[in-house]
């Protein structure tokens, strides 16, 4: 059996949940009475709208049909229309002939064939934790250096790839509850504060991305860092794996992949004129950024309407960033669901962002903001 949609009773679209099933194609409804599911044992049909938070229960067979033809049809024009704008560039541009870059967000190796139909050539986000889940144990060096070689070699430009960002409500059967406390939240033991319990776990993955950058053009991004002095541990540590692999391969004339942060804590944005002079590149985590700067838990649908991710304070956070970057010319990429949205696109637009890593679903509605956006300020 595949599983071709999800309703839940209780969630977010900004949860990890919702933001598997949106990379995979899979329309996802959150927040709904479960029992309109059980009538499909019964033999009845449902349509489900996941951008209107809808389900039709045993629709007649001319609105069923209809939906199907919408949706076929939606999906060839969204096609075209895309690979007509990015021309496999990489890039598309504003009404005032600005340029933006364009990167996809993946979480599995077949995400990929969805961007390349699209012409998306760079993926500017591989969360490799979702590689882990349905795992008992600990993958090997080996079969992590394949897999992220193949994902470079698949694609024809570059691979931002997210170290694993375990913890909260991303958990794994074999990683140690005393590791994690009983009670692992949003704020507890996760991502790079790991490195310390799982030593093996963090080289292993260094060490793999490093081997398979030789086949491709990689990028290591660090998430969950709190502060600059914390990034610049991690990166030290970083380097001094790259420093032992070129030891043991001398002849290889290979320089270290380039390393970033992922910006989704206050304390790190605060920093952010200092950050730029570390890190090679940055991402924004709209997600987390939001759930930490409003004190809400973007898992928990009783806090939904507090969960704002254009709340001015938000935006004055992304702001620092953005600016920071464009100051010392260190590329600042936009992530997160934020990014599935013509209208929050433009809000990041009019801030000076020009970089923004999109999920397979919303390539084509956020080709079609960015070549309709006009820059008051522009020339």
């Amino acid at each position: 059996n595949v599983v071709t949609w999800i309703i839940v009773q209780h969630g977010t679209r900004q949860d990890h949940v919702a933001i598997l099933a949106r990379s995979m194609g899979m329309p996802i409804v959150s927040g709904l009475d479960v029992s309109c599911a059980v009538s499909v044992l019964n033999g009845q049909r449902l349509i489900l709208d996941s951008e209107a938070s809808e389900v039709i229960v045993d629709p007649d067979t001319g609105l069923y049909q209809k939906h199907l033809a919408k949706i076929s049809q939606a999906r060839i024009e969204k096609q075209h229309f895309v690979q007509a704008a990015l021309k496999g560039r990489g890039f598309i541009r504003t009404i005032d002939g600005e340029l933006v870059a364009l990167e996809g967000a993946v979480t599995q190796l077949n995400d990929l064939s969805a961007l390349r139909s699209q012409g998306v050539q760079n993926v500017g986000l591989f969360r490799t934790e979702y590689i882990l889940f349905d795992r008992t144990d600990m993958p090997s060096l080996a079969e992590q250096r394949d897999l992220y070689t193949e994902m470079a070699q698949s694609i024809q430009g570059s691979l931002v790839v997210r170290l694993f960002d375990i913890g909260a409500d991303k958990t794994l059967k074999w990683v140690k509850e005393s590791h994690l406390g009983k009670d692992n939240s949003a704020l507890g033991l996760r991502a790079v504060r790991l490195r310390q319990q799982y030593p093996e776990f963090w080289q292993n993955q260094i060490r793999a991305l490093i081997e398979a950058a030789r086949y491709g053009d990689i990028k290591i991004l660090l998430p969950f860092v709190t502060s600059v002095s914390e990034f610049k541990e991690c990166k030290a540590s970083i380097q001094s794996i790259y420093s032992e692999f070129c030891e043991e391969y001398p002849l290889l004339d290979m320089p270290c992949p380039d390393i970033g942060v992922m910006v989704e804590i206050p304390s790190l944005a605060l920093q952010a004129e200092e950050l730029v002079k570390h890190a090679d590149f940055i991402s924004i985590g709209s997600n987390d950024l939001t759930q930490y700067t409003l004190a809400t838990d973007r898992t928990n649908d009783l806090v939904t309407d507090w969960f704002d991710m254009c709340h001015p304070s938000v935006l004055r956070l992304m702001s620092m960033v953005i600016d920071a970057g464009l100051e010392a010319s260190v590329p600042v990429t936009i992530c997160g669901e934020l990014t599935s949205h013509s209208e929050t696109v433009n809000k990041m637009l009019a801030l000076g962002a020009r970089r923004f890593c999109v999920p397979p679903h919303a390539v084509s509605d956020i080709v079609s903001a960015v070549q309709n956006y006009h820059n008051p300020t522009a020339r």
